[in-house]
């Protein structure tokens, strides 16, 4: 086997030293849709699966929420529920049977009081998170996980 091969074989990454080694991932914090009247919550596969490479390739990773505390996966997107409608999502399925990864939706930090000075190449980025979040234009509208580096 050459040393190519031998590389892509291993599904661990070794990370560069002069690389970020931690990733912030930003979720919704649970809402009602003002239309239908339905809780929601953030798309679990949009946070568990990159939580799944990210941690694979080692990076450490903080879930936080604009409100902080407890945030829980939309219905439709957790594997368990009754509807069956993401059933097959297997990787969600094993995050939210995982005791450690389930400690990390119960007591999510609020973004606000996390450190971002020192995030790397997204500038752009962090002010659409700052807009969004100074704008109240929250909940319903954003759904989806902001994934952010930082050093």
């Amino acid at each position: 086997m050459t040393s190519a091969t031998a590389i892509s074989a291993d599904h661990h990454q070794v990370l560069d030293a002069f690389r970020s080694t931690k990733v912030l991932m930003v979720v919704a914090n649970p809402s009602v849709n003002p239309k239908l009247g339905w809780p929601l919550g953030f798309w679990a596969a949009e946070l568990m699966h990159p939580y799944f490479e990210f941690t694979e390739a080692g990076f450490e990773v903080t879930v936080a929420s604009p409100d902080g505390g407890k945030v829980e996966p939309d219905a439709l997107s957790d594997p368990r529920d009754p509807s069956r409608w993401s059933a097959g999502d297997l990787v969600s399925m094993g995050f939210l049977n995982t005791p450690q990864c389930v400690a990390l939706l119960v007591k999510t930090p609020k973004l606000a009081d996390l450190e971002l000075v020192r995030l790397r190449r997204a500038r752009g980025l962090r002010g659409a998170v700052a807009n969004v979040y100074i704008s109240g234009k929250r909940g319903s509208q954003a759904r989806n996980p902001y994934i952010l580096r930082v050093e």
